[in-house]
């Protein structure tokens, strides 16, 4: 009996060493990334396949570029967090440009966009924040700022010994 109860303190040693030491450590993890996606159509409300779509953040000036897929669907995932200038072209209409959207963490921020008819050398430009609308699960979130935090801490009241 003395033997099995050695090798069940071994085993539990041994476990206890792996949850301390061998297991990473998985801190609160923030999304840092959102996406960006969306379709495009033209006048007639019909899909508009192989558009390009040029997303530039404005802060790096890096560009990311993705094709519209046969439904005119496009979706850019994992974009870092910040404003992006959005050009969406194809051939035989206007060129669509969307400045300024902004992109914060775990967003999915959506940027469709009705083609006009017309030479590549022109260009629709929309100088308004696309609407963040979370349609895929019942999330909430967004970004808290100093001053909303300060506030947050006024409304917490003061332990009092007395």
């Amino acid at each position: 009996m003395k033997g099995k109860g050695l090798f069940t303190l071994s085993a539990v040693a041994f476990f206890a060493y792996l949850l301390a030491f061998d297991v990473p450590k998985v801190y609160g993890q923030a999304a840092s990334a959102g996406a960006l996606f969306g379709t495009v159509s033209d006048p007639s409300g019909a899909v508009v396949p192989n558009a390009q779509v040029t997303l530039t953040n404005t802060a790096t000036q890096q560009t990311r570029t993705v094709t519209t897929n046969a439904a005119g669907f496009y979706s850019a995932e994992a974009l870092l967090a910040g404003t992006y200038d959005v050009t969406i072209k194809a051939e035989g209409f206007k060129a669509f440009v969307a400045h300024e959207v902004r992109l914060d963490p775990g967003d999915r921020v959506p940027v469709s966009a009705t083609l006009e008819v017309g030479t590549a050398v022109s260009e629709v430009t929309v100088q308004a924040a696309a609407v963040k609308v979370e349609t895929s699960t019942g999330e909430s979130g967004g970004v808290v700022g100093g001053n909303q935090v300060q506030e947050l801490l006024h409304l917490v009241p003061a332990d009092d010994p007395a």
